[in-house]
């Protein structure tokens, strides 16, 4: 009897023969005299450390090839090889952290990613010779850094100044659709980098080039061929059948040279969606004898399974809600009622363990009555608690800011990696997150203010905005005057909506006491000593957070003879502008819009007159969407100066940064731009 090794074949993946060391430019430990005594980087006068290369190769491996009946399957089918080989030149103290290794390892289940091999070394210079530190394998830490990832770290040893690191490990993986991206670009520049794909005919990737700088593709095809020798035995004894399959492979190779560092710059919500990189997503399988199963489909797809791995219907009809949504019921007056108590009762009833995730980490009973969990244990109760009081709800699932924006053009449910909950109201949309016990409604953390999330809901997909009506709003008032030294002594004011309040509320919360927090307002401000404060709305968070104290600052004045100068905004003022680069070439993204008055009242000293204000300004952005008031009067013995800047917008393009950079430019200036006393 001959049985076919086709269904064994359809186990897994596929494989793909290939020698690594065909696309990196050098052996391992193969380092030159005149590489280690280079102490400029020749692409980036100014890097701390740079590529000297950096390749990769991943391809498709079938370890098994001897397949046995009734075979419990653990170790059967394709797995996918990653090999990556890199050599970093060190040129200075601040870049002795690239020297500290961490690699990524995906864990699913019982299920994980395995570091299959591992070696690296330090070379320095030592009289004159190349010396090689190697790295003890043994001393490899392995560190779960979230439920779906454990990282490898490697220290690596006697790193300094000159110092050439070179590493170069192996990931297998089960994890098929996990072919990781490439990135070309860092934030220290590369002087090479080379990274082959091998694809087998049973997998259609969709592979996208992104970033800004030219990356070069070559492609090929080759045929291959693998034997499996199936085994099994019957009643008549102990049988084996070999088979050759041949197969087809699709190689692509992408290269990039003298690729400068990527510059952070504010307001960027995370260089991953815009360093320059190969992407990859699998679109189907098709394996022979078997029809195509689709990955990257539609986005209902991914929706739907989504639910299979979350059983929400039967999960969120468990009893252990009912007494809460009887209370709640009994309380509530009208829907919003109902699901802002059902809010405040989970938000103040679990304590966040601080990991991401879309998928809960135990049963909803068990996390509750543990009182801890991750964001879908959390928020995934909060959407039951809501159906069960009779309200529209439903999970939407997203990226965080540094997980990178969710690509809709290609519909996949790995790049999500957190969960909120949505409640519909007569017609209106009400985001909420109960990991974060000191929002409110419609006020997510900023971490969730990233694009748009995913309502899971079965039918049509529907998308959320995460960042819609986001705003910070600020109003401080300065009223102060100038004592015989000299010392601004007055009141600081101030009222604070919106995120602003968010943020001083978990600023406050964050210290043991309110003492202790405007100890370290003293602290932050040289010269600055409070007194008498009041804070109110701490804990009405519903409300605007109010506070009120005395001060006093004695580096508010310079004297030049008969002449003082002051900055009017005392310690408000802004002390540089936010933007650096004399080029951007990726998207200015604030979370929200602002809106921040600044108002100070200061009476003139007596025995001074004013010799010169600052002049009053108007200051707009050329499509409306910015705009800084300054204006200055005198007004009997009192100088006002009101300060104010409003932005409506959150995204400005890489074209419009210059503008926007001189925009915040003259606003700085005319914030520390001073008033002129002169002594009578």
């Amino acid at each position: 009897m001959k049985k076919s090794l086709l269904p064994a074949f359809m186990l897994a993946f596929v494989t793909c023969c290939g020698i690594f060391a065909q696309n990196s430019p050098s052996k391992f430990g193969n380092v030159g005299k005149e590489e280690l005594e280079q102490n400029v980087c020749p692409i980036d006068s100014n890097a701390h450390a740079y590529f000297i290369f950096n390749c990769g190769l991943s391809r498709f491996t079938y370890p098994q090839t001897h397949v046995r009946d009734n075979d419990a399957g653990e170790n059967q089918g394709f797995v996918l090889e990653t090999t990556k080989h890199f050599r970093i030149k060190i040129l200075d103290e601040s870049a002795f952290d690239w020297a500290n290794i961490e690699i990524p390892l995906y864990v699913s289940g019982k299920k994980k990613e395995k570091l299959s091999s591992f070696k690296a070394s330090t070379f320095n210079i030592n009289n004159g010779k190349v010396e090689e530190t190697k790295f003890n394998k043994g001393n490899l830490i392995f560190e779960s850094t979230s439920e779906n990832w454990e990282t490898a770290k490697a220290p690596l040893p006697n790193v300094k100044k000159g110092s050439i690191i070179e590493v170069v490990y192996t990931v297998t993986s089960v994890f098929f659709y996990n072919l990781d991206k490439w990135n070309f670009q860092y934030s220290i520049p590369v002087l090479f980098s080379d990274f082959e794909v091998e694809i087998p005919e049973y997998f259609n990737f969709h592979q996208n080039i992104a970033g800004y700088y030219a990356i070069d593709r070559k492609t090929e095809r080759k045929n291959e061929s693998l034997d499996l020798t199936y085994h099994w035995q019957d009643f008549n004894g102990r049988y084996s059948n070999t088979q050759r399959i041949n197969f087809y492979v699709d190689i692509s190779e992408y290269t990039g040279r003298n690729i400068p560092a990527f510059k952070e710059d504010s307001y960027l919500k995370t260089p991953k969606n815009y360093l320059s990189a190969v992407e990859f997503e699998l679109a189907y399988t098709k394996f022979p004898n078997s029809t195509l199963k689709y990955y990257t489909t539609s986005w209902e797809n991914v929706i739907e399974q989504y639910l299979k791995y979350n059983d929400l219907e039967n999960s969120i009809k468990v009893g252990f809600l009912d007494d809460i949504a009887k209370e709640i019921n009994n309380k509530a007056k009208n829907p919003y009622s109902k699901m802002e108590l059902a809010f405040y009762n989970i938000a103040n009833h679990y304590k966040w363990n601080e990991k991401n995730s879309i998928f809960t980490s135990k049963g909803f009973k068990d996390s509750y009555t543990n009182a801890t969990g991750n964001c879908a244990d959390i928020n995934l109760c909060l959407v039951g608690l809501l159906q069960k009081l009779g309200l529209e709800a439903y999970p939407v699932i997203l990226s965080t800011q540094n997980n990178g924006f969710i690509k809709q053009t290609h519909p996949s449910l790995s790049n999500f990696n957190y969960l909120v909950a949505l409640a519909k109201i007569d017609g209106n949309d009400y985001l909420m997150d109960a990991t974060e016990p000191l929002s409110i409604i419609n006020q997510l953390p900023v971490r969730c203010l990233n694009d748009k999330g995913l309502i899971v809901k079965k039918g049509q997909a529907n998308w959320v905005d995460m960042v819609k009506d986001a705003s910070y709003k600020s109003q401080i008032i300065l009223t102060y005057e100038l004592d015989e030294n000299l010392e601004a002594k007055g009141t600081y004011s101030s009222i604070l909506s919106n995120y602003a309040a968010l943020e001083i509320r978990k600023n406050i919360k964050s210290y043991t006491s309110n003492d202790e927090y405007f100890k370290e307002i003293a602290k932050n401000n040289p010269g600055i000593e409070t007194n008498e404060y009041q804070i109110e709305g701490l804990d009405s968070l519903n409300m605007p957070v109010q506070m009120k104290f005395d001060f006093s600052y004695n580096n508010a004045v310079e004297q030049a003879g008969d002449l003082i100068m002051l900055k009017p905004l005392l310690f408000e003022a802004m002390k540089q502008s936010p933007f650096k680069l004399s080029e951007r070439t990726y998207p200015v993204e604030f979370n929200y819009q602002n809106k921040d008055k600044t108002t100070c009242q200061i009476k003139i000293p007596n025995g001074y007159a004013v010799e010169s204000l600052p002049s009053s300004i108007n200051l707009t952005l050329p499509d409306k969407s910015a705009q800084f008031l300054f204006f200055t009067s005198i007004k009997d013995d009192y100088i006002l100066i009101v300060s104010n800047y409003t932005r409506n917008k959150l995204l400005y393009l890489p074209e419009e940064y210059e503008v926007l950079k001189e925009f915040f430019r003259n606003m700085v200036v005319k914030q520390n731009e001073k008033i002129v006393l002169k002594k009578l």
